[in-house]
């Protein structure tokens, strides 16, 4: 039998108002090995929220980087778009050229 079902038997007990009183020392015993329990779940949980936070900040990071890496991709995305422009512009003025020689 769990700790768990063995403390609801003991609260069922006292609610009804029905008392063992040779269960006292294993009530005792009990305690204590629920008390080890409780101790055991709080350093789990304890563990686990560390963790947490740690992913959290880790995942705060690696959005602040690709918030960097975006705004880095649209500016080199606006100079290869004004690069282009530029080239066209060229070759434009190099065809122009090239029909005025001709006539």
């Amino acid at each position: 039998m769990s700790t768990y079902k063995k403390y609801v038997d003991i609260f069922a007990q006292r609610k009804s108002g029905r008392r063992d009183l040779s269960d006292d020392r294993t009530v005792m015993g009990d305690k204590q090995t629920y008390i080890a329990f409780l101790e055991n779940q709080l350093e789990k949980v304890s563990g686990s929220l560390t963790q947490v936070a740690s992913v959290a900040e880790t995942t705060e990071q690696l959005k602040l980087q690709v918030e960097d890496m975006d705004t880095k991709l649209a500016n080199a995305t606006r100079l290869l778009k004004l690069l282009q422009s530029f080239a066209d512009a060229q070759v434009s003025a190099f065809c122009q050229a090239l029909t005025w020689k001709i006539h």
